[in-house]
C-alpha cells in the first residue's frame, strides 16, 4: 500500500493472525469476513477510479487539451457533490 512502511503492514498481518487464531470460531470468522469485505469495497473502488481516469484522458485526448480535461473532471467532481 502506498505511504505505509513495511512494518505497519505487519502490525495488520499480526492482527489478522490473532483473530484467526481467536478460540471462538464466530469471532474468527466475522473479523476475517469483515476484512475479506473491505478488500472487495475497496478494491471496486479503485477500479472505478481507474475507469474514471481512463474515460478523461481519452476525452482530453480526442478533445485535444488540457483545459478540456480540467472541465470534465469540474462536471465529475460537481456530480459527487
Amino acid at each position: 500500500m502506498k505511504g505505509f512502511s513495511s512494518d505497519e503492514s505487519m502490525l495488520i498481518v499480526h492482527a489478522l493472525l490473532e483473530v484467526a487464531a481467536h478460540p471462538e470460531y464466530d469471532i474468527a470468522f466475522m473479523t476475517l469476513n469483515f476484512w475479506h469485505n473491505l478488500q472487495i469495497c475497496l478494491i471496486e473502488r479503485l477500479v472505478a477510479e481507474f475507469t474514471v481516469a481512463d474515460i478523461l484522458i481519452d476525452a482530453a485526448l480526442v478533445l485535444r487539451g488540457e483545459t478540456t480535461l480540467q472541465i470534465l473532471y469540474m462536471k465529475l467532481v460537481e456530480v459527487q457533490d
